[in-house]
């Protein structure tokens, strides 16, 4: 009793064992082209992925699943397509030997569609699974350079406000002022519009009697890759239009041409004083 008790056992673990083995045994893959994915907001963004049978024989796929974040955005099952707006096949089924490709294709990327993506693919020689990251960023839009006033002369103060739009994560501005890093940065404004992204917004003060002509604004991103610059010049303080210095040059000008014509005056008033002298005395 003892040994067939024995040889019961030894079976039953070997037979586990094999059926464990067999189950343990996935001759499918899903092999997608990058891990982590980097999208341009309003652009398409392909997850290249496709379905490899290890054991090199032809095989059948039965249903495809891409979550996002653990939610279902897109599926094949039993022929038959379900899909979130914006979320399509690459190429579109049927499957065949010679197409197994179930790479997703977002169209016009937001940043909604950033997260963790998972596909999942069911086939007559097993399961497979795979997982991307997607990162969604914005590049800013050239930025512009405001006055104010629109007119700068140099009995007054000056402001310079530069503005970018659209941008994704939150980047900032920095200015140079001639040709040299301004040292005290002001604080920039980042406003969160509607659909995510950033507007960014930097004012530089100036006194009436500044010496700066040139300002350049320069925009970055959150990791500091610059993305745009805007320059700014203007004339010389003695070279601004209705610029007090132009009145006190122009003043310097005329007072000679005035004090040489009131002495040739006085000379012709002299002359013809004299000479009614002369007539009067004959």
């Amino acid at each position: 009793m003892f040994n067939m008790a024995s040889v019961g056992i030894i079976v039953t673990c070997l037979l586990s064992s094999l059926i464990l083995e067999a189950k343990s045994q996935n001759f499918v893959t899903v092999e997608c082209q990058k891990s982590e994915i980097v999208a341009q907001y309003g652009t398409s963004t392909l997850l290249d992925c496709v379905v490899q049978n290890n054991k090199g024989d032809p095989t059948e796929i039965e249903l495809v699943t891409w979550k996002l974040n653990k939610t279902k955005v897109l599926s094949f099952d039993n022929n038959e397509t379900e899909q979130k707006p914006g979320f399509q096949f690459a190429i579109r089924s049927p499957w065949n030997p010679s197409n197994m490709n179930v790479s997703l294709l977002i169209t016009d990327t937001n940043l909604s569609h950033a997260g963790d993506y998972s596909c999942s693919v069911l086939t007559v020689s097993g399961t497979g699974k795979s997982n991307v990251h997607l990162t969604v960023k914005s590049n800013y839009s050239k930025p512009v350079i405001d006055t104010d006033p629109e007119k700068i002369t140099p009995d007054k103060g000056f402001t310079l406000t530069c503005k970018a739009h659209g941008g994704f994560p939150e980047g900032y501005i920095r200015w140079v002022v001639n040709d040299a890093e301004w040292k005290n940065q002001p604080v920039v404004e980042a406003i969160k519009t509607s659909n995510g992204l950033y507007d960014l917004t930097s004012k530089l003060a100036f006194g009436p009697d500044s010496q700066f002509t040139k300002f350049v604004c320069e925009v970055y991103s959150a990791n500091g890759v610059k993305q745009g610059t805007k320059t700014f010049e203007i004339p010389p303080m003695d070279q601004r239009t209705g610029s007090n210095t132009e009145g006190k040059s122009n003043a310097k000008i005329w007072a000679p041409v005035f004090v040489i014509g009131s002495l040739i005056v006085g000379l012709l008033v002299a002359v013809l004083v004299m000479c009614r002298r002369r007539q009067q005395s004959e």
